[in-house]
């Protein structure tokens, strides 16, 4: 009986210990190996975000700890704030997922500031990842009652990787910088 129990309970740890592709049903299996391609995304980073004024100067906003996991069977990453380090900029949380049925990479990010879920879409190429609310209605307005969309460009492999973060108030016939994000991995937490 002892010997069953034990079977029984290494089986379970076994189980337990898959991957979180033997359990996904098919229908997941596409968005799963698509966001495999952000897994160097994942851990734990140093984040400076710089402001860039129209004359291309910078700016320190804000140098944060973030941290990026996956969750929802690695169908989703999330990336939010661990701590402020310095500055008072706004803080933003993102969430990664991928859709299988237009073949493109979605991005959720909300801030802290303005309360505005935006959303992103965008591919992959050559080890970045392009995105912009250009086609999904989320843009942001202006004073004078225009739209700022904005564009996004994430490197997608590294420890140290610089987002280019560009706004357009012409629906992306023209783009200048906004936001340079520079991310260095911490190799302790």
């Amino acid at each position: 009986m002892r010997s069953r129990f034990f079977l029984v309970a290494l089986a379970c740890l076994a189980a337990a210990g898959a991957s979180a592709a033997d359990d996904l049903p098919q229908t997941a299996q596409a968005p799963y190996d698509a966001m495999r391609e952000l897994d160097s995304l994942k851990g734990v980073w140093t984040v400076n975000t710089e402001y860039v004024d129209q004359n291309g100067e910078r700016s320190m906003l804000n140098k944060d700890v973030i941290v990026a996991e996956e969750s929802l069977r690695g169908l989703m990453l999330t990336e939010k704030r661990k701590e402020r380090l310095e500055g008072q900029g706004f803080m933003l949380e993102t969430d990664y997922s991928y859709d299988q049925y237009k073949d493109i990479y979605r991005l959720a990010v909300t801030d802290d500031t303005w309360g505005v879920m935006d959303i992103y879409e965008g591919r992959v190429e050559n080890g970045v990842l392009q995105a912009t609310n250009l086609e999904t209605g989320t843009y942001f307005p202006t004073a004078d009652g225009g739209k700022m969309h904005i564009r996004m460009t994430i490197p997608t492999n590294g420890d140290r990787r610089v987002m280019e973060v560009d706004h357009s108030l012409d629906a992306g016939e023209s783009w200048r910088p906004l936001y340079r994000v520079t991310y260095e991995r911490r190799r302790t937490e």
